[in-house]
């Protein structure tokens, strides 16, 4: 038997065309301004085992990248020039790389109390303008391996 983030991670689905109950896909502008955005806004029923995908479309120049960090709530911003380990550190994405995985949930003990946690606020920003494409590329909860029955 498999966990479902197991489950999740083998079952990737390629990009759906959005529908009314149904959102797999979106795009977001990116700017040189720090911007945030709930990704449970833009997908619905997101939760820890879903895999997403996010992929740089930024015009092609020596800087061509986007920084990207996941937080639990929508306070602060990030900063490409940031250094350590705070909150305002973030990772690049180079233009028309790809990155892929889970969203971060839990418990913070940061504060000696256990908190549960969905970090699924996006924060994101360039060094030029363009977008970020983000498809949700796994399955929804409940959903599993019955779901999809060997032909």
């Amino acid at each position: 038997m498999t966990s479902g983030r197991e489950f999740h991670a083998a079952a990737l689905t390629l990009p759906a065309q959005n529908s009314v109950g149904l959102k797999c896909v979106a795009v977001l502008s990116v700017t040189t301004d720090s911007r945030v955005v709930d990704l449970r806004t833009l997908f619905g029923n997101l939760h820890s085992a879903s895999f997403l995908t996010i992929q740089a479309d930024m015009p092609a120049n020596a800087d061509s990248r986007v920084y990207l960090a996941l937080g639990a709530n929508d306070a602060g911003s990030i900063s490409e020039t940031a250094t350590g380990n705070g909150a305002t550190v973030c990772f690049p994405l180079p233009d028309k790389h790809v990155i892929q995985g889970t969203i971060l949930s839990g418990d913070m003990r940061s504060s000696g109390v256990a908190t549960s946690i969905l970090s699924s606020y996006l924060y994101y920003k360039g060094l030029a303008t363009g977008y970020i494409r983000i498809a949700r590329s796994s399955v929804q909860p409940g959903q599993g391996a019955g779901a999809f029955p060997p032909p």
